[in-house]
C-alpha cells in the first residue's frame, strides 16, 4: 500500500510538472521572439505563462467535463434503480392478481362440479 501510494504521488508530481501544449507552444513562440531580437532566452516569457494559464483553464474544462459525465451516469443508475424497484413491485402485484384469479376460478370450478352432479 506504501509504494502504491508512493508511486501515485511520484506520478501526480511528475504530471505537475509537465508543461502542457500550451505552454510549451508559448515557451516556442517567447524563444523565437527572443532570438529574433538577438536577445537569450531565459524562460517564463509571457506567451509560456499566458499558455501556462491556458492549459490549467483546460485542464479544469477537463475535470468539469468528466465531472458532469460522472453525475449524468450517476443520474441514468439511479433510473435504472427505480425502474428496477418500481419493475419488482408490478411483478409482486401481478403475481397476487394470478393467485387472487386461479383461487376465484377454482372456486367457480368448484360450482361448476356441484351442478353437474
Amino acid at each position: 500500500m506504501m509504494k502504491t501510494s508512493s508511486l501515485m504521488l511520484t506520478a501526480l508530481f511528475w504530471l505537475a510538472a509537465c508543461d502542457g501544449p500550451a505552454e510549451q507552444a508559448g515557451e516556442e513562440q517567447d524563444r523565437a521572439a527572443a532570438n529574433a531580437a538577438g536577445l537569450p532566452y531565459g524562460g517564463s516569457g509571457p506567451a509560456e505563462k499566458a499558455g501556462e494559464a491556458q492549459d490549467r483553464a483546460n485542464a479544469a474544462a477537463r475535470k468539469s467535463r468528466e465531472a458532469s459525465a460522472e453525475a449524468l451516469e450517476a443520474e441514468g443508475q439511479n433510473y435504472q434503480r427505480q425502474a428496477d424497484v418500481e419493475a419488482e413491485r408490478l411483478e409482486a402485484e401481478a403475481a397476487k392478481l394470478r393467485d387472487e384469479a386461479d383461487r376465484k376460478a377454482k372456486a367457480l370450478d368448484r360450482k361448476a362440479a356441484a351442478i353437474e352432479r
